[in-house]
């Protein structure tokens, strides 16, 4: 899958590469991608990856398991709409 072109005065702007990501959340890291509190998600991801990467799902602070990252919004909203069934 690619994201769609977009231009802007007759210049194509940059395209994202989708890019999926699964992390093993432990326990006292929050599931987001900032907290001024906390160990974040993001903060245990390489530096070079998309800083516009979202979370798609979440776990509780206490709690570790497997989280998916992605910069493809449809893809994890697809993801979501799978689990209210």
């Amino acid at each position: 899958m690619t994201f769609s072109v977009v231009q802007v005065d007759g210049e194509t702007l940059p395209h994202k590469t989708p890019q999926y990501w699964m992390l093993h959340k432990p326990v006292g890291v929050v599931s987001a991608t900032r907290d001024d509190l906390h160990t974040t998600v993001m903060d245990l991801m390489p530096a070079e990856v998309d800083p516009e990467l979202h979370i798609a799902g979440r776990l509780d602070l206490n709690s570790s398991g497997l989280l998916l990252l992605t910069n493809d919004s449809r893809w994890s909203s697809r993801l979501s709409d799978l689990n209210s069934r």
